[in-house]
């Protein structure tokens, strides 16, 4: 067994370390996309971390999505059009944040993660031709002016494939619930940072990560729903206690407009990720298709469900 653990750990560190790598490299490759570079008009605002000479404001959310996505450059890059924000990523946490990925995992799916190519020159690898996201680039999309959904859908019984938000440091966010619909930070399947590589190779969340508070404080969003609402902490961006949440999982009040929250329990000054850990359902306007958010980019695992891993 301890000889398993030191061959896990020394794989996790020989990937993980070489994930900058493979994004330097996709990076040289992946400028932002012309019509975006073309389409000066203005000075970027120093908080949404752009270059001025690649700058359009964008609509509604984006520069608050620019804002929270800027500290975690390069390893994210960003950009938008009139109606969606696109960010790319390898997938891989930045180490330097989180040294201990993978540690404390007690039901192991027997996979590690390797960097994915979440960027604009890849094509998005899914099959199913009825996908929205079929021979489409391989980027996350978040629409800038989330649109609330006439019946806002339940994560319970839906969405148990791919993911139903996006963390600021570009780690992919799945339902609490695993492929079985059991909560898997409930039967010990997640990290300290509340994620864990499926058996797509693809490192994610389960829960949200709001470890990145110390990076971005309370006034920034963590994450963002894949339904363009943003996701905070367990507190209120000014700092102040969560006020009720809705049956979604989320509310309006102040100048902040709708977003999500964490969900936990307080003892003391410590809070502890609690069920039903985000979202009930998705407030927003999303496209319900083969039992994931469409259009979402795809994993490309090496290995097939059920081919080994490490034990």
């Amino acid at each position: 067994m301890k000889i398993h653990s030191a061959l896990f750990l020394a794989t996790i560190s020989l990937v993980c370390s070489t994930a900058a790598l493979g994004h330097d490299l996709l990076a040289a490759n992946g400028a932002a996309p012309a019509w975006f570079a073309e389409s000066v008009v203005a000075a970027a605002p120093a908080a949404s971390g752009v270059v001025a000479a690649a700058f359009t404001a964008p609509a509604g959310n984006g520069l608050l999505m620019a804002s929270s996505f800027a500290p975690f450059k390069p390893k994210v890059r960003y950009y938008w059009d009139g109606t969606y924000f696109y960010e790319e990523s390898d997938g891989i946490p930045d180490r330097t944040r989180m040294p201990n990925l993978m540690v404390g995992i007690t039901s192991w799916q027997q996979q590690v993660p390797l960097p994915t190519s979440y960027f604009g020159g890849t094509t998005n690898g899914t099959t199913n031709t009825g996908s929205l996201g079929y021979l489409q680039p391989n980027y996350w999309r978040i629409p800038l002016v989330p649109v609330a959904a006439a019946s806002p859908i339940s994560l319970t019984g839906n969405f148990l494939r791919g993911a139903v938000a996006i963390g600021a440091d570009g780690v992919a966010i799945f339902n609490p619930r695993n492929n079985t619909g059991q909560f898997s930070q409930a039967i010990g399947e997640l990290d300290a940072y509340g994620g864990h590589c499926g058996l797509g190779d693809d490192y994610h969340y389960h829960i949200f990560p709001t470890h990145l508070t110390s990076v971005l404080g309370n006034d920034k969003p963590i994450a963002w729903g894949l339904d363009g609402y943003p996701v905070y902490g367990y507190v209120e961006p000014d700092g102040s206690a969560m006020l009720a949440l809705d049956t979604d999982g989320g509310h309006n009040h102040g100048s902040w407009g709708y977003h999500y929250h964490a969900r936990g329990t307080l003892s003391g000054s410590t809070w502890t990720p609690a069920s039903p850990y985000m979202m009930s359902a998705m407030h927003g306007t999303v496209v319900n298709f083969d039992s994931q958010i469409d259009p979402q980019p795809t994993a490309s695992g090496l290995r097939g469900s059920g081919t080994g891993g490490y034990t």
